[in-house]
């Protein structure tokens, strides 16, 4: 039998949050499993998530409550296009600049959409727009699109610790031209919903309601 062969390559060593949510869930995974109550195991099962979270940086710099954070104050490049597909090798700070540039331009607000292309659910948002090429449209009359890549090529880390604290992908953050947190929510991918979010959110020349807003 032929051994596999290792890799040159120097690994690097995982985050200390996935260890430790490696350690706490292996011993749940074997037969001495039925022996631990489900109130300890989601117990455990919350603690190791937490400090999965916590020590890889996702959380570890809060920007504050939504309707208060900036994400402005970065030195602008010039405007170009911003990419409304995930490229791990965008820099999202750069590509937030133009799109806030280009809301400023044409008095939208920006979606910013984080995900990757190894997300199921976020692939299911990309056909659910080819689907539906009005509701793209709307989307994009009201919204300059942002989509942020995050994946093990490129997590965008500079600028997703500026964000408030989020759990799940895709997310979607609402923001207004001078770069402030208007909402933060799941994406939506069914009709019903969306026309519910843009009607929500119309473009700001229309929309006469208070600046900040969050959907939990």
């Amino acid at each position: 039998m032929i051994a596999p062969r290792r890799s040159l390559t120097p690994t690097r060593p995982r985050p200390l949050g996935l260890r430790v949510v490696d350690r706490v869930l292996r011993p749940l995974h074997r037969r001495e499993h039925r022996r631990v109550s489900s109130c300890t195991r989601i117990g455990l099962l919350g603690i190791a998530c937490f400090v999965a979270t916590t020590s890889d940086g996702r959380a570890s710099e809060p920007v504050g409550p939504v309707g208060a954070a900036s994400l402005a104050p970065v030195p602008v490049p010039a405007v170009g296009a911003v990419p409304a597909v995930f490229d791990p090798r965008r820099d999202a700070l750069v590509d937030l600049q133009s799109a806030l540039s280009l809301a400023t331009a044409g008095r939208k607000r920006v979606l910013v959409d984080i995900g990757g292309d190894w997300c199921a659910a976020c692939l299911a948002v990309d056909r659910f727009f080819d689907q539906h090429v009005d509701l793209r449209t709307r989307r994009d009359e009201a919204f300059v699109y942002l989509r942020v890549n995050v994946s093990d090529a490129n997590a965008n880390a500079p600028l997703i610790k500026r964000l408030p604290w989020f759990f799940g992908y895709p997310h979607w953050f609402v923001l207004d031209a001078d770069g402030r947190v208007l909402e933060s929510r799941f994406a939506t991918f069914d009709v019903k919903s969306f026309e519910a979010f843009v009607t929500q959110w119309p473009r700001p020349a229309d929309d006469a309601r208070p600046a900040a807003r969050r959907n939990d």
